[in-house]
């Protein structure tokens, strides 16, 4: 649960920071424990944090302490469901591969990022990665998630 907020941003990272402005308020649906979002943190005004996980709240609270970061806040709940703030910049990465009511979830992310909303996601959803090793495990295939194309459709 942890990355270093202060670390270099990866080239994946870069361009994602490169849509930000110094201004912007980021509401960041599911940010985790803030791999994403923290390094952003330090390049706007502030960045609110969506997460339903309590202990991925507990994560992200401590590393942006760890990190001396000040400018970020949580709102624990569920997405689309969480009476959430606006913002600038709505910004997922990598939920929308369990969404399963997907329409509901993308208006409310238009909502809350007046000015953009970024989603992420892998070519290749990261839960595939170990297909082979899965079905090794688990004695049957593992059943892919969907990632940009189907997000996209």
């Amino acid at each position: 649960m942890k990355a270093d907020p202060l670390r270099s941003l990866g080239p994946n990272l870069a361009v994602i920071a490169s849509y930000m402005e110094a201004d912007d308020v980021i509401i960041d649906v599911g940010g985790g424990a803030g791999r994403m979002s923290l390094p952003l943190a330090l390049r706007c005004r502030e960045v609110i944090n969506v997460e339903p996980s309590p202990t991925m709240a507990i994560g992200f609270r401590t590393n942006a302490a760890g990190a001396g970061i000040g400018n970020t806040r949580i709102v624990e709940g569920e997405w689309p469901d969480v009476d959430a703030p606006t913002g600038s910049v709505a910004l997922v990465n990598h939920v929308t591969y369990m969404t399963r009511e997907i329409v509901p979830f993308i208006k409310k992310l238009e909502q809350a990022g007046r000015r953009r909303v970024l989603i992420t996601v892998n070519s290749v959803p990261g839960l595939s990665f170990q297909r082979v090793l899965y079905q090794l495990v688990h004695g049957e295939a593992e059943e892919i998630v969907p990632g940009h194309v189907e997000l996209i459709n």
